[in-house]
């Protein structure tokens, strides 16, 4: 049991230990929540059993309780985390499990309770849990769409690990921090999580498009999602980093979403061999990791302003004038 202020222990009794807990949920159980629920149905629900024999058990049952006591600064929070992982035999702690914790997450999950029904939030799961229902989404597949697509990092999201995508530092932005203890959370939420659902649409939707498609360049096709995706979200958005704005697109994504994915192939081909042109990269092969940096994608961007072929700068801007015919 980790807890995090010591005036929540009561140690007055040599035989019992009493643990208070408030609104903020500053107690944690890190292991036992089994024996604990065992107990539970003996002591609490009805059983055929005498007062006696209860009043016995309750004298004569053992557990073995670890306290760990440590404030709740951001300081202790990597030890507070190491702690969890290193007693837990039952069933191994991911990094999935601990940043469910996160103050934003719960937030997250409150709107969508607050807000149930309304096209732009969404419910984050735990892990293990049913994902067969939308809008409710992994926490690691939150965390990808949202480096790729808010953040605008879509090579990162495909390069960095989990455990890197989902870590609790003040730098990693995929937490919106502003969102805990505000008076305005949904305004705060739509800045930055509006395009969330859009974007977990869109990415399932190139997946079971990958094998109906034709294109010249497979290694864009089968590594080029992040990217994608993330274009399609900053070309809705304007190019925005605030996306309360951004248009809700309720429903499945349409069919012609395909043809967009097969002119998006044959205009990055394009954008690289300019990039490798620019930089002089002698023997230089598109694969996986093009697609693990930024910085195609950066060029893809900018190409209005970089660029060197005016006909691929007026292909780019009729594509997206066709990406808001087929969404807007």
């Amino acid at each position: 049991m980790m807890i995090t202020d010591k005036k929540l222990l009561d140690l007055s009794s040599s035989s019992a230990i009493r643990v208070g807990c408030t609104d903020k949920m500053e107690i944690s159980i890190i292991n036992g929540a089994q024996t604990i629920s065992t107990a539970a149905d003996f002591l609490y629900r009805p059983q055929d059993i005498t007062d006696m024999e209860r009043t016995r058990a309750v004298e004569q049952a053992k557990v073995l309780l670890r306290i760990n006591v440590m404030n709740d600064s951001r300081e202790l929070r990597k030890g507070k985390d190491r702690i969890s992982i290193a007693l837990n035999r039952q069933k191994p702690i991911t990094i999935e499990d601990i940043s469910y914790t996160n103050e934003v997450i719960s937030m997250i999950n409150q709107l969508y309770e607050k807000y149930h029904g309304e096209k732009e939030f969404f419910y984050l799961l735990k892990r293990g849990e049913n994902t067969s229902k939308f809008p409710k989404h992994m926490l690691k597949d939150f965390g990808k769409i949202v480096r790729a697509c808010v953040l605008q990092e879509p090579g990162s999201a495909r390069a960095l690990s989990v455990n890197e995508i989902l870590k609790e530092d003040e730098k990693n932005e995929i937490y919106a921090e502003e969102l805990t203890g505000s008076n305005h959370a949904r305004e705060v939420f739509e800045r930055y999580y509006r395009p969330v659902n859009f974007a977990m649409r869109l990415s399932s939707f190139y997946m079971k498009q990958m094998n109906k498609l034709k294109v010249s360049s497979p290694q864009i096709l089968s590594n080029g999602r992040y990217y994608f995706v993330a274009y399609i979200v900053r070309i809705l958005n304007a190019g925005q980093k605030d996306y309360a704005a951004f248009p809700v697109l309720d429903g499945p994504i349409p069919e012609s979403a395909s043809e967009l994915i097969e002119q998006y192939m044959e205009l990055l081909e394009q954008v690289i061999e300019e990039h490798v042109k620019r930089y002089e990269l002698e023997d230089y092969q598109i694969n996986s990791n093009t697609f693990k940096n930024d910085r195609v994608y950066h060029d893809l961007c900018e190409y209005d302003k970089i660029g060197e072929s005016e006909t691929l700068k007026k292909d780019l801007q009729a594509y997206e004038e066709k990406v808001r015919e087929v969404f807007l």
